[in-house]
């Protein structure tokens, strides 16, 4: 506010940015009861205001992917959804208004038979209960895969849920195919990490994290395929 008092101060300048867009970002717009949004809205169209008498053609801008589902006074001229073009959920107390848009599919590599005793990755964090399929797949915290995914994390594979087992590392990750068809198993076979069975929210609570977060982790080394609507 002491930065906006002095360039009011100085509506010739501010005439000389030219500005297109008055614009600022809600703080707390995932938590619609939080004071801090009408708090923040009072503040932030009061000094649109001042500025409109300046620059009549002006146009505001508030509303990030949360602010888009609460009450149209924090819409103003311009929505900004961002998380929510991904498929992540803008109202998190509430299901998913999205549908999801990012799928992440990590291929086989080898799938070996272990029997009692049997260890699986770093640590021996793993040991095999009894005889059991494990499915070693391409991927790793080198990718973006968080090593706190190791023992807890899940993909899918046809739909059925296939848990992950020993830690993650930095190329590969492990996971308990013993339930999965034979048959669907080769270096054809892909495990589902995101898309319509696992959501990026769904695999932020896994990894402790949020969904932005597991977006932007994601490497370089997967092979990209863009498809339209």
């Amino acid at each position: 506010p002491e930065d906006m008092d002095r360039l009011l101060c100085q509506p010739d300048l501010l005439k000389r940015l030219s500005p297109s867009y008055f614009m600022s970002h809600l703080a707390c717009a995932d938590t619609p009861d939080h004071p801090q949004n009408e708090s923040q809205q009072k503040l932030f169209s009061d000094y649109f205001g001042r500025c409109k008498q300046v620059l009549p053609n002006l146009k505001a801008s508030l509303a990030n992917s949360s602010a888009c589902f609460l009450d149209k006074k924090y819409h103003f001229d311009l929505c900004r959804p961002g998380i929510a073009l991904y498929g992540g959920n803008p109202t998190p107390t509430l299901p998913n208004p999205m549908q999801p848009v990012v799928q992440l599919h990590l291929p086989i590599m080898q799938v070996k038979t272990l029997t009692k005793g049997d260890t699986v990755g770093y640590g021996a964090d793993f040991i095999a209960p009894g005889a059991m399929h494990i499915a070693i797949v391409f991927g790793g915290y080198a990718d973006g895969l968080f090593r706190l995914l190791g023992g807890k994390g899940q993909g899918f594979i046809g739909g059925q849920a296939v848990p992950m087992v020993g830690r993650v590392s930095m190329d590969a990750i492990a996971f308990d195919v013993s339930n999965i068809d034979s048959s669907l198993l080769s270096s054809e076979t892909s495990i589902e990490l995101l898309g319509q069975h696992q959501s990026i929210d769904d695999l932020a609570v896994q990894a402790n994290t949020i969904s932005y977060e597991v977006l932007t982790s994601l490497g370089q080394r997967y092979q990209r395929r863009y498809v339209t609507a």
